[in-house]
Order: C-alpha cells, then structure tokens, then sequence
C-alpha cells in the first residue's frame, strides 16, 4: 500500500548542467580590467562540455606564447585552432575544480559564488586576481548531472 503522505528530503539544492552552462554564457568574454578566458577543457564520455576558466589580472603577463592545438606529435585539441596562443603569467596559479562526482551539488553552489566574486569589483577580488592566476574547472564530471 503506497503511503499518500510521503515525504522527501533533498541533501541540498539541486545544480542543473543547464544552471552550469548559463553561467558558463554569462561570463563576460573580455574585459578591459581583468583577463578572462573560458574554454573547453574536454568533453566528456556523454559529449557534455567540461569548461575551464582561467581569471587573473594583466599584471605580470609574460612574452612567452605556445601553440594551444599542436604537440611534437600532432593535434591534441582538434576542436581548437592550431593558430590560437595561450597566454601566460607570471604568477602563482591557484586550481579549483567541483562536482567531481554528480551527487555533489554543493560544490557547484560554491564554485558559482567563488566565479560572481572573481570577476566582481570588490578590492579583495582585485587583489586576488593582482597576485594570482586562479584556473577553475566548474563541473569536472556533469554526465549524471540534470
């Protein structure tokens, strides 16, 4: 006999893949007082993206560029261009990644407010980007994530 009273507790709030790619689009894609770049990491068994954002500021930016697509052994990234250059800085680098698993909706609660505070315009925020490379990776595995 089915219980019509039932009643469901959630662990957390969900975090759709849809929430993670619109905020993935709403990320500017230039801005003239911080360097920002998204770009597709890879994609997963299921072709869903995997996105890595790299926020800094353009202090301490080097002169040395290589070849983003290309290795002594041919194409790595074919969806890239083998013309595009990464560039780098001359800076500590900080990684954070989230979800690793798809039951981990917190995590993407957090990396999202960690993302809004990076490219905000708080002195704290300014700071961090002055001294640090900061390289995310959202939603390392969003194959289960709805």
């Amino acid at each position: 006999m089915m219980n019509k009273h039932a009643v469901y507790f959630s662990f957390s709030l969900p975090y759709s893949y849809e929430r993670y790619m619109n905020m993935i689009r709403d990320l500017p894609d230039f801005s003239k007082d911080f360097y920002i770049k998204k770009e597709v990491l890879c994609y997963t068994k299921n072709l869903h993206l995997v996105y890595m954002i790299t926020i800094t500021s353009f202090d301490r930016k080097t002169d040395f560029h290589d070849q983003i697509g290309s290795t002594n052994n041919g194409v790595i990234l074919p969806e890239k261009h083998l013309d595009e250059q990464r560039t780098y800085f001359d800076k500590p680098v900080i990684l954070l990644s989230a979800r690793v698993h798809p039951g981990e909706s917190p995590s993407s609660w957090a990396i999202e407010g960690i993302v809004k505070f990076l490219v905000g315009e708080t002195e704290e925020a300014k700071i961090l980007r002055k001294y640090f490379q900061i390289i995310i990776v959202p939603m390392l595995n969003p194959d289960g994530v709805y």
